[in-house]
C-alpha cells in the first residue's frame, strides 16, 4: 500500500466506497437462481477477455503487459488495467453483497456468487492472455 501511486489510491477509495452500499442495505433476493448458473459468467468471461485484448491489440495498438494496480485504468493503450480493475469491482460487490444479505436478512445470495464468478472469470481471462502472449 505504501507504493500505491494517487491511481492506486483513488482506485482503492472507488472500491470501498462500492463496497458499502450493498454490505449496509443489501437488496433482497429476488428469484431462487442455481448455484450452476455460477459457471456461465466464469467461462464466458475467461474467453471473452482474451478476445476482447486482442482486438485492442489488432485495431487501437495497445500492449498487452502485466497490469499494476497503480495503472490507469482508463488508458485505451493498456485494456488489461481496465479489466483488471473491473475484476475487482466485480469480486467486491459480489462479496459486499454475500456478506450484507447474511447480516441483514440472513439469506445466501446467489447473486453475489454469480458476481464473484464474473470478476475469478476476468482474472482468468487476464491471465490466459498474457500466457497466451508468450506463445
Amino acid at each position: 500500500m505504501k507504493n500505491w501511486n494517487i491511481i492506486g489510491k483513488v482506485k482503492a477509495i472507488l472500491l470501498i466506497l462500492l463496497f458499502l452500499p450493498n454490505l449496509i442495505f443489501p437488496i433482497p433476493t429476488i428469484q431462487e437462481i442455481e448455484i450452476g448458473m455460477a459457471l456461465i459468467p466464469l467461462i464466458f468471461a475467461s474467453f471473452a477477455i482474451p478476445f476482447i485484448t486482442n482486438l485492442n491489440k489488432t485495431f487501437f495498438n495497445a500492449v498487452l503487459e502485466k497490469p499494476n494496480w497503480n495503472d490507469n485504468p482508463l488508458n485505451i493503450k493498456s485494456p488489461l488495467s481496465f479489466f483488471q480493475f473491473t475484476a475487482y469491482f466485480f469480486l467486491s460487490l459480489g462479496i459486499s453483497l454475500i456478506i450484507g444479505s447474511g447480516i441483514r436478512y440472513g439469506i445466501f445470495q446467489e447473486i453475489g456468487v454469480i458476481t464473484i464468478s464474473f470478476g475469478i472469470g476476468i482474472l482468468i481471462g487476464i491471465h490466459l492472455t498474457l500466457r497466451w502472449k508468450k506463445e
